[in-house]
């Protein structure tokens, strides 16, 4: 893989993320889940005089053979896993032997490990090392160090239970209650996740993206942002996080119903935003979409994403 290709990728799911330095931890206990179910952790984090509750996922992470617990963020605008450098810098002071697993490419680097997000044992064995991120912190006091991207579900399936504030990550289509949830089919492609919205009878490809938690909908696109919030709501100004520098957009409650094949999503409450922002412009124009769904456009929702066989589901109500 090129470094190239592997760092586009990780600037997309960076779109609309918080700054990890400006978040604070929801109290969610993280100990006590029934087997094979991963309790995960919201973030939140405030910006511009507002408060996000749903800044960003974290899942309880150990490294082979570490008998500590750390935390990733499930970021599926990753096409790969990685570890940050810098905290992985001080987990081989701790630990040197993992100094002897990097392996270096002609423009990439991997460390080789195996690692368990809570009782699940991930299929992944490398992680890819983002050059220059991450938390410079003493060993006691490191958390965060790294993202959970989509290679981890290819050939699986996840179900994200947003008011439980847990997930399983599935091996086989079996183990789905398929009877539980209404699907649409769903691409995958460029280690990306692609889920028709339809509004007002025309229909979209947009990506579903974890690591853009706080934006139900984000477009490039100024006709179907129009088009969403009927051009005579409030309109807003707002900045956001994007690639570490603050983004201006354009936030409206979306006004018309939106469907995902034949589900309606409730908008109530909803927001959708708009940027003319070039750097996002150019990352969605090349991988040919007008824009990207959060998690808080499922936020009172079950989901899932079955990469096994290629579709997306919302809970029945």
């Amino acid at each position: 893989m090129k470094y190239n290709f592997f760092f586009y990728f990780i600037m997309l799911s960076i779109l609309i993320s918080c700054n990890i330095n400006q978040q604070k931890s929801a109290t969610t206990n993280l100990n006590q889940t029934p087997q094979n179910e991963i309790k995960f952790e919201w973030q939140s984090f405030e910006l511009d005089g507002t408060k996000y509750e749903h800044g960003a996922m974290f899942l309880p992470v150990y490294l082979d053979s570490i008998h500590k617990k750390f935390k990733m963020q499930f970021d599926l605008g990753l096409n790969v896993s990685g570890i940050y450098e810098n905290p992985l810098n001080t987990i081989i002071a701790k630990h040197p032997y993992l100094k002897d697993r990097i392996k270096i490419g002609k423009d990439y680097e991997v460390v080789k490990t195996n690692t368990k997000i809570g009782s699940y044992t991930s299929s992944v064995d490398s992680l890819f090392i983002f050059k220059n991120y991450g938390e410079k912190k003493s060993y006691d006091e490191l958390s965060k160090i790294g993202s959970i991207g989509a290679n981890e579900l290819e050939q699986k399936i996840l179900i994200i239970d947003f008011k439980k504030t847990t997930l399983k990550i599935l091996k086989d289509s079996v183990e789905l209650d398929k009877t539980n949830y209404d699907f649409v089919p769903l691409k995958y492609k460029y280690g990306k996740i692609f889920i028709p919205l339809s509004i007002n009878g025309k229909t979209y490809n947009y990506i579903y993206d974890t690591g853009a938690s706080i934006t139900p909908i984000t477009t490039i696109d100024k006709n179907f942002f129009n088009e969403v919030n009927m051009s005579s709501t409030k309109i807003d100004t707002v900045k956001l996080n994007s690639w570490g520098k603050l983004a201006t957009f354009t936030k409206s409650s979306i006004k018309v119903p939106v469907q995902l094949g034949n589900i309606s999503i409730d908008p109530k409450n909803k927001s959708i935003f708009f940027t003319e922002e070039q750097k996002i412009i150019e990352t969605l124009n090349q991988i040919g979409v007008k824009g990207l769904i959060g998690n808080d456009f499922f936020i009172n929702n079950s989901i899932v994403v079955d990469l096994i066989n290629n579709r997306f589901g919302i809970n029945k109500k």
